[in-house]
């Protein structure tokens, strides 16, 4: 009777770790775009300096994933997740110290961190959710938006009362960004018994499986997932740097450009709402992930050819992105047949898609600079959804990504079994 109210309060336990790991995931990076005018006054930084300062995150993300999920095959999965904790906490910190290096130095600490969360959480979620993944990865979803709304609403609050009400040798801006510690101080709480409860061992170790599955970087199926995330972050990263931009072209002022930015960010925390109700309902994930980028190129259209409509359009717009991100993330428990393949498949994907969301922004704000408006970047991100569109054909197939038999290692096992039943 003890083992199985354990075991039963045991994922509870762990799904509510999960989502406070998740909001704490977004809070720490958009916070920063409320202060930076402020941040950007205090340390006098250069625009290459703020650019690189948005910019790191992406890259951190992409140059470190593969490394995570390397570590995830031999660190167990819990442990993983608190040294992310400790270390997003301390890059909190060392961030908001007031000095321009320690600012690039904790934004390093915290990519490195959110990294981790990135590719460990949809493992876990496989590993004690398989019979829940699309509800479960949408609910984490929408813990995601929930943390990014808590941090940026304590944000500016945080900033008038440091300013107003504490003398400092530190910048209210210092002292405001430390508010973004809130969120992944409660989980660190939250995850040490948990720690101590889970005995789980690093994934894979005991499976008859490889463990290396570095096949997925020539596998034409994890190319096709990799490639959809990849093509999602491109467009979700155009439209939270460029989506302003595109509304006040149309007429609209810089207040409304900001509400649009505000009316599509909703709309990405509810697409976890959205995904909910069909999860039960889809097996086989392919109508959703290719109905997501076919709605985005209906928003892109939208934004140009009927702008009255434009709050509508940027609501639907953050919906479709945030839907097809968790899709995505869906496949990467769906279609492997192990938590180590998940977990290479995360991690590749995820590098590939954060070099592709680094690009987005830069390359549609030449093509907008060269052509001297939005209409050319708007049609080129409807270019762009349409392969999304194809891909996701592909990437959503009810079939699992075949396992490579094998490492050199199973090779010379197989040879000694196959010696030793000719001599017997």
């Amino acid at each position: 009777m003890t083992e199985q109210t354990t075991q039963k309060t045991l994922p509870i336990a762990l799904l509510t770790g999960i989502f406070l790991i998740a909001m704490s995931l977004r809070g720490p990076l958009t916070s920063i775009s409320t202060l930076i005018t402020h941040i950007q006054e205090s340390l006098r930084l250069t625009p290459g300096q703020v650019g690189m300062l948005t910019t790191l995150p992406m890259i951190i993300f992409a140059l470190f994933s593969p490394v995570i999920s390397a570590a995830s095959k031999k660190i167990r999965l819990e442990v993983l997740m608190m040294i992310g904790l400790m270390v997003v906490s301390l890059g909190i910190v060392t961030r908001s110290a007031g000095n321009t290096g320690l600012l690039f130095i904790g934004t390093l600490l915290i990519g490195m961190a959110i990294t981790c969360f990135n590719v460990v959480l949809p493992v876990l979620v496989k590993r004690d959710f398989s019979k829940w993944l699309l509800p479960v990865t949408a609910m984490y979803t929408l813990a995601m938006g929930l943390g990014s709304g808590v941090s940026s609403y304590l944000t500016i609050p945080a900033l008038h009362l440091a300013t107003n009400h504490f003398a400092s040798s530190l910048s209210g801006w210092s002292l405001a960004l430390l508010s973004n510690l809130l969120l992944p101080v409660i989980a660190l709480i939250f995850w040490l018994p948990l720690l101590r409860k889970t005995r789980t061992t690093p994934i894979e170790s005991g499976s008859s499986l490889p463990e290396n599955h570095h096949y997925l970087w020539t596998d034409k199926n994890a190319w096709s997932i990799s490639l959809c995330l990849g093509l999602n972050a491109f467009m979700s990263y155009v439209v939270f740097a460029w989506l302003p931009s595109m509304v006040i072209e149309q007429g609209y002022s810089q207040h409304d450009g900001a509400v649009m930015q505000t009316w599509c960010q909703i709309g990405t925390g509810l697409s976890g709402l959205a995904v909910l109700p069909y999860a039960k309902r889809f097996t086989n994930l392919r109508p959703l992930a290719i109905c997501m980028p076919i709605l985005t190129i209906v928003c892109f259209a939208g934004l140009l050819k009927a702008p009255l409509y434009a709050t509508v359009f940027s609501l639907l717009m953050g919906i479709a992105l945030g839907a097809g991100f968790v899709t995505i993330l869906s496949l990467f428990a769906l279609r492997t047949q192990s938590t180590a393949q998940a977990a290479t498949l995360s991690g590749k994907s995820q590098c590939i898609g954060y070099l592709l969301g680094s690009i987005g922004p830069v390359l549609i704000g030449h093509i907008h600079d060269v052509s001297s408006g939005w209409t050319a970047p708007i049609q080129v991100c409807i270019m762009v959804c349409t392969l999304w569109t194809a891909l996701a054909f592909f990437a959503a197939s009810h079939k699992k990504i075949a396992v490579l038999e094998a490492t050199t290692n199973q090779l010379e096992i197989q040879k000694s079994q196959c010696l030793e039943t000719a001599s017997g």
